[in-house]
C-alpha cells in the first residue's frame, strides 16, 4: 500500500521550468497553522459512518477519465476529462444528463471541454471551450443559454469561476513560459477586458499541478490554492475589490518549504529534488475546504498524510495515509461540505479506502454487486464533529 500510495502521487510529478513573479494585490495577513496534532491512522477516529455511490453505468453514459467533482442543487456534476464531457447524477448515483451530444463543430456545439462550473441559480453547465475562446453556457436539456467571448491567450487556463456581475476569475498554470503565468486574472466577459490581474508571491517554485481544485466555493465565500506543491499559503477572492487574501498559512516548523532552495536547481531534476528532500521538506499536494474546515494532503518523511483543520476551534487532527499497518487510505479527495468528504475513484481502488465497519447494509451491497468495468464510484465520509 505503501509503495501504491506514492505511486499515485509522485505519477504525476514532472519537471518544468522555473519562473520568476513578483508580488501584487495580495494581503497575507494569515492565520498560522501548525502542522502537529493527535495523529492516527483509522477511518473510523475521523469519520462516523461512509457510504458507497456508484455512478449508473449504461449505454448513455460510459465515463472514462472523471476529473472534478461539484456537487449543486441536490445533483453530481462530473467532468469526463478524456471525452471532454460533463455528466451530471442524483445523489443515488442515477444518470441525469450528459453533454455527449453537444460536443462537435456543428451550430450551438463545444469543440473542447477543458473545464467547466456550473451556475448555481439554474444548475446550467458552463463550459469552458479554449479551442474556441468561448464560455457556452447549456441548460440540462441541452439548449445553448447564452456564450461569450474570450481571448485568444486564456489558453493555458487551468481553473475558472464565477464571481458575480459578468465576472471571472481565472488560473493559469502553464508548462512553457507564458505572460500570465501563475497569475489569477479577473475578466468581465460583458467589458470584453482583463479588470485585473494578481500574480503569484513566490519567486522559485515546483511549477508542478497537484492541487487540482485551485478554486474551492463554499457558502459565498471562493478559496483559493495555488496548484504547486511548494505554496503553503491558502486565499480567499475578495469579489469586490478583486484581490486575494492570505487567511491562513500551514506551518510545517523545521519542514517548511524553503523556495530559495530552488534558485539552482535545474528542472530537469524537480522530481529528483522532492524525493532527496522529502525526509526535512513537507510537501502540499492538494487542498479541500468548507465552512468549518480545512483539509490538507502532504508528504513527509516518505509517508502521507490528511490534515484536518477546525476553523472554529483551531483544532488539528492528522490523518496517515499508506502504511504497511493499514489498508484505510484516504486519498482522491474531490469535494467537501459541512458533513461529509467525498472520493472519487474507479472501482478497483474502493476496497483500499473503506474500512467495513463504517459501511451500511446497503452500501455492503453495493460493493459486492460492483463489477470493475462500471463507472466511477463516489465514496461519501461522514465526518465525526465531536473528534474534530
Amino acid at each position: 500500500m505503501k509503495k501504491l500510495i506514492k505511486k499515485i502521487l509522485f505519477g504525476t510529478i514532472i519537471s518544468f521550468c522555473i519562473f520568476s513573479c513578483h508580488q501584487e494585490g495580495i494581503d497575507k495577513n494569515s492565520y498560522k497553522i501548525k502542522v502537529e496534532g493527535k495523529t492516527s491512522k483509522e477511518l473510523s477516529d475521523f469519520f462516523s459512518e461512509i457510504e458507497i455511490i456508484p455512478l449508473e453505468t449504461s449505454e448513455k453514459c460510459v465515463l472514462n477519465r472523471c476529473t472534478h467533482l461539484s456537487i449543486v442543487n441536490g445533483k453530481y456534476y462530473i467532468q469526463d476529462e478524456r471525452q471532454h464531457i460533463v455528466a451530471v447524477f442524483s445523489l443515488d448515483g442515477e444518470f441525469i444528463y450528459s453533454t455527449k451530444e453537444l460536443k462537435g463543430r456543428g451550430p450551438n456545439k463545444y469543440l473542447n471541454c477543458e473545464l467547466y462550473t456550473v451556475n448555481r441559480q439554474n444548475g446550467n453547465i458552463q463550459v469552458l471551450d479554449l479551442t474556441r475562446h468561448k464560455i457556452i453556457e447549456y441548460d440540462l436539456q441541452g439548449n445553448l443559454v447564452i456564450q461569450y467571448e474570450i481571448p485568444e491567450t486564456f489558453l493555458p487556463a487551468e481553473e475558472f469561476v464565477y464571481l458575480s456581475d459578468g465576472i471571472y476569475a481565472f488560473y493559469f498554470q502553464s508548462k512553457r513560459p507564458f505572460k500570465y503565468n501563475r497569475y489569477v486574472i479577473f475578466y468581465s466577459v460583458k467589458e470584453g477586458k482583463i479588470i485585473k490581474k494578481i500574480s503569484a508571491p513566490q519567486t522559485y517554485y515546483l511549477a508542478v499541478k497537484t492541487n487540482h481544485d485551485c478554486f474551492q466555493r463554499f457558502n459565498n465565500t471562493i478559496g483559493f490554492s495555488y496548484s504547486y506543491p511548494s505554496c503553503n499559503d491558502i486565499y480567499y477572492l475578495n469579489t469586490k475589490s478583486l484581490d486575494l487574501e492570505c487567511r491562513y498559512s500551514l506551518d510545517f516548523g523545521k519542514y517548511n518549504f524553503n523556495e530559495e532552495s530552488l534558485k539552482n536547481v535545474d528542472k530537469e531534476l524537480h522530481t529528483k529534488f522532492i524525493r532527496e528532500n522529502s525526509d526535512h521538506t513537507a510537501f502540499v499536494y492538494d487542498r479541500m475546504e468548507s465552512e468549518d474546515y480545512i483539509i490538507t494532503e502532504y508528504s513527509l518523511k516518505n509517508k502521507f498524510y490528511v490534515l484536518f483543520f477546525n476553523k472554529k476551534n483551531h483544532r488539528v487532527r492528522i490523518k496517515e495515509n499508506g502504511t504497511k499497518h493499514s489498508k484505510e487510505v484516504l486519498t482522491f479527495l474531490s469535494h467537501i461540505d459541512r458533513d461529509y468528504i467525498y472520493s472519487m475513484c474507479t472501482p478497483n481502488f474502493v476496497d483500499q479506502l473503506i474500512t467495513n465497519d463504517l459501511l451500511s447494509s446497503e452500501s455492503r451491497k453495493r460493493l459486492r454487486e460492483m463489477k470493475l468495468t462500471d463507472n466511477s464510484v463516489i465514496i461519501r465520509y461522514k465526518l465525526n464533529n465531536n473528534e474534530l
